[in-house]
């Protein structure tokens, strides 16, 4: 396949452990690599009781830290599971996903320093509301030099209403601070959940060590995505959709 993305990027596909086992996760990855898919983000999954089919099994054969091994693995030396060498190994970028509530911060961000030993190249954070937590986090992750040894992007997600806001706190790792409740409740519209979505972003694009966001419309709304851009402004940031 041609590199050059009909669309001008290049997309980032996730490898969720709820739904697949070893087996699965390794033909995944055979068939991007011949795709020329050069970006994958390894994740554990919501909860199966969060999304629309809440009665699926779900399968979590390897721990996340696992798994950015294996593909770091599979990536410098070419190796399978089973130790096979392939002759010519592919050239991925390994990403992951990071909490940033739930935790004490030593222990989110040991977390996140043990992926980048075992491999991970940049991470997003968990859906971002509370700037204040952020911004501990982040202060950890810069004391670490972490900051200069991954690509820390922040995910920003548009808000719809105050029905939404119920939905996005049954995703674990996920924060919503009153202000935000109550700027919905005044307006409880679509156009205010876009306004703070906008204040978000121009807030993290602040905030040092941030590199890039990640627009994430849960639910619908992905028409939207070009107008909260526009509004804060992002032009230099590297801005991931999904």
């Amino acid at each position: 396949m041609d590199k050059k993305w009909s669309a001008g990027v290049e997309p980032i596909v996730q490898i969720n452990l709820r739904d697949r086992n070893r087996l699965g996760i390794q033909s995944d990855l055979l068939g991007l690599a011949a795709l020329g898919i050069r970006n994958i983000t390894i994740l554990g999954g919501y909860p199966a009781k969060v999304g629309t089919e809440p009665d699926a099994k779900e399968v979590y054969d390897l721990p996340t830290m696992e798994l950015v091994k294996y593909v770091n693995r599979f990536i410098q030396e070419g190796k399978l599971f089973d130790g096979t060498v392939m002759e010519e190994p592919p050239q991925m970028t390994i990403g992951t996903v990071e909490n940033i509530v739930g935790k004490p911060v030593k222990e989110l961000i040991d977390r996140l320093e043990a992926k980048v030993e075992a491999g991970a190249q940049f991470v997003r954070t968990q859906l971002v509301f509370d700037l204040d937590i952020l911004e501990e986090w982040m202060e950890e992750a810069r004391r670490r030099d972490l900051h200069n040894r991954i690509t820390i992007m922040a995910s920003i997600m548009p808000l719809r209403d105050l029905a939404h806001v119920e939905k996005a706190l049954k995703i674990p790792g996920v924060a919503v601070p009153d202000w935000v409740k109550q700027r919905l409740a005044a307006h409880n519209d679509r156009e205010e959940g876009l306004k703070i979505a906008t204040d978000i972003m121009k807030k993290v694009r602040e905030i040092e060590g941030i590199r890039g966001i990640h627009i994430r419309p849960l639910g619908g709304g992905e028409e939207s995505i070009g107008t909260i851009i526009e509004n804060a402004g992002f032009t230099s940031l590297k801005t991931a959709v999904s």
